[in-house]
């Protein structure tokens, strides 16, 4: 039987980020996920029915998180997931929360349409760099010992993240996921330890 033992939600918004400035707007770069029309999720668990309950078996990432925020796809921080990367400089967010309402990128309220759609044209499947935001969040969180000594299934939920999410845990790569209102779940037991471990996404 498998054990469903950690709920890690957030609903932040990421938007999605391409191929680097100076390339041709029109060829897209398949060697990363987000450029690559035909991959939309690696390593996630398949999607279904998610219910919860209060329980000791479960942890929240609710609360404040490092966090960076560029304006353009290609001044993110790309090794924002090694141990010792240095994030003083950042500032921090609380999650789950919604980049706009703290003061990054511009509130679009939208019912019709794409939120995107006064800042670059649609051609997809092609990505633009510029006035495409991106997000990066890291914070230490502490998994209890007995989880990782008695082989538990432990799985990350992100209940929902625009428009994707590249997830790194003590320095690996975990997994990725796009789709900006459905969940990804990634199970993470390879990838954790007994005490404190660094989570970092984008």
């Amino acid at each position: 039987m498998r054990n469903f033992l950690m709920l890690l939600t957030t609903s932040v918004l990421l938007m999605s980020f391409s191929p680097l400035r100076g390339q041709d707007e029109n060829v897209l770069d398949i060697t990363q996920p987000w450029g690559n029309p035909e991959v939309t999720q690696i390593n996630r668990a398949p999607m279904g029915t998610t219910m919860f309950v209060e329980s000791s078996e479960v942890i929240s990432l609710h609360g404040l998180w490092k966090f960076n925020w560029v304006d353009d796809a290609d001044m993110r921080p790309t090794d924002f997931y090694k141990v010792d990367f240095n994030d003083k400089g950042w500032g921090t967010i609380t999650v789950p929360g919604i980049w706009e309402l703290y003061g990054y990128g511009d509130p679009l309220y939208l019912n019709p349409g794409f939120p995107w759609s006064t800042h670059f044209k649609n051609n997809p499947p092609f990505v633009p760099n510029e006035k495409n935001h991106v997000g990066t969040y890291r914070n230490v969180v502490e998994i209890p010992a007995e989880w990782v000594s008695e082989g538990k299934d432990i799985f990350a939920h992100f209940g929902s993240v625009t428009s994707n999410i590249s997830l790194y845990i003590n320095g690996e790569f975990v997994g990725y996921g796009e789709d900006s209102k459905l969940e990804s779940v990634f199970e993470i037991s390879d990838f954790v330890k007994p005490g404190e471990n660094l989570f970092a996404f984008q």
